[in-house]
């Protein structure tokens, strides 16, 4: 008698497990199951997004330690070969998405293509193998922000907050100079806006610096010839706006540079050795720096996985970027 209301018990189970499995198929047929809907790629789809004013990321392959960028432009933060560029990557298309598009710039290359040629820039810089430093990249900002207007940004930020619709009928720049240590009224030029393409102060600038460049003049940057070109050019000018205090480039309660030691200060468990006010949008990280200590080689070295599982200072203003 066990045996057989055992049996009466299992087959019961197995009734009421093909009654679930009928019902089940039986409204999705009625429901209908889920489609995938088919998005048409047309010549208007191509231009979703083209309207609104660029962010434009200059990546430096000419640096000995920087990886292969050959994949840049298929614009997806995944194909950014250094961890932590790929984390400011995505700091930036968070924090400023919906607003602007997001332009990505591979080394020479990709200046040479947005600017009609390698004819187009100074002649020493026609080699996609020149070696870009301080001097070269004041021309590539100038030069694409004559041409187009738009944000430039440095690719090594963390965007804590949106920039927000910047000015129709002004420059921008953001920061300070990062020398002297306590600053001065030259911005840092890491952000600077043109609200416009062809705006006369690039169309100018980008003439200084690409004659200096051609001839070889001003001691390569030495001197600061870019921020002499600053002052010059935007003294007495109404429609130039300094944003000092969007830039978290210095502690706000000493006014010195924010150095590589805080920002990757250890053991800190969320008490961050400076203050981050609340008017910040943008912190920058030394990348120059970064580069040339071998003690922080290792920062590179780690995956986002990495960072973020550290106990790291960036690690929490990271998460402050993406909460």
């Amino acid at each position: 008698m066990t045996v057989i209301r055992m049996k009466a018990d299992q087959m019961v189970v197995v009734g009421v497990g093909l009654f679930l499995i009928v019902f089940a198929l039986a409204f999705e047929y009625s429901v209908g199951s889920p489609k995938h809907v088919r998005v048409e790629i047309t010549p208007e789809t191509l231009k979703i997004g083209m309207d609104r004013p660029p962010i434009w990321l200059f990546y430096n392959d000419s640096d000995t330690n920087s990886r292969q960028w050959y994949d840049f432009m298929a614009r997806s933060s995944n194909v950014i070969n250094i961890p932590l560029l790929n984390i400011c990557y995505q700091t930036i298309t968070k924090k400023n998405g919906d607003i602007y598009r997001v332009e990505v710039i591979g080394g020479l290359q990709g200046v040479a293509e947005l600017l009609g040629g390698w004819e187009s820039l100074p002649k020493y810089m026609r080699n996609p193998k020149t070696k870009v430093a301080v001097a070269e990249e004041d021309w590539i900002r100038t030069a694409i922000l004559a041409k187009y207007g738009g944000l430039w940004l440095s690719p090594s930020v963390l965007c804590m907050r949106p920039f927000g619709e910047l000015p129709k009928d002004k420059i921008v720049a953001f920061g300070q100079d990062d020398v002297p240590m306590y600053g001065s009224g030259i911005p840092g030029f890491r952000a600077l806006w043109s609200p416009s393409p062809a705006h006369p102060i690039f169309v100018e600038w980008e003439k200084r610096i690409r004659s200096r460049l051609d001839y070889q003049t001003g001691g390569r940057q030495v001197r600061g010839d870019s921020k002499s070109d600053w002052n010059e050019l935007t003294s007495g000018i109404s429609d130039v706006e300094v944003r000092v205090k969007e830039e978290l480039g210095r502690d706000p309660r000493t006014n010195k540079s924010l150095d590589l030691e805080q920002i990757f200060a250890t053991g800190t468990e969320g008490r961050l050795p400076f203050t981050i006010p609340n008017d910040a949008v943008y912190l920058p990280i030394p990348y120059d720096d970064l580069l040339n200590r071998r003690m922080f080689g290792w920062i590179l070295r780690s995956s986002e996985e990495q960072i973020m599982e550290s106990d790291l200072a960036i690690k929490y203003i990271i998460e402050k970027c993406f909460s």
